[in-house]
């Protein structure tokens, strides 16, 4: 498989810059009790939707689902954590690029 003159360079990374906290959101605050519902409407949606009889059942509750989403808040509470990423990434030195960036 390999032969015996085979090297390999081992890179040790630091991620500690792309963990979010789980007290990112005060407990008693707004933004916690939106992640929970948000998180307890994902469980409870996404069988339905990965079970859907067919493509156009499956895209309107994808449709509906992603909707319901915004309404509870998931684009505030995105942006939250990309602003806490941000300052993490700058406080580390870290440039974080997305994938097709």
């Amino acid at each position: 498989m390999f032969s015996k003159s085979c090297t390999f360079e081992i890179q040790v990374y630091n991620s500690a810059a792309m963990h979010l906290p789980g007290d990112l959101f005060p407990a008693d605050g707004k933004l916690a009790n939106d992640a929970l519902q948000i998180q307890t409407y994902k469980e409870a949606q996404l069988t339905r939707i990965i079970l859907a009889k067919d493509d156009a059942e499956f895209n309107r509750l994808y449709d509906e689902f992603i909707e319901q989403l915004k309404k509870l808040g998931i684009e505030t509470l995105d942006q939250e954590r990309n602003n806490y990423m941000q300052q993490k990434n700058t406080d580390y030195g870290v440039n974080v690029k997305g994938i097709n960036s």
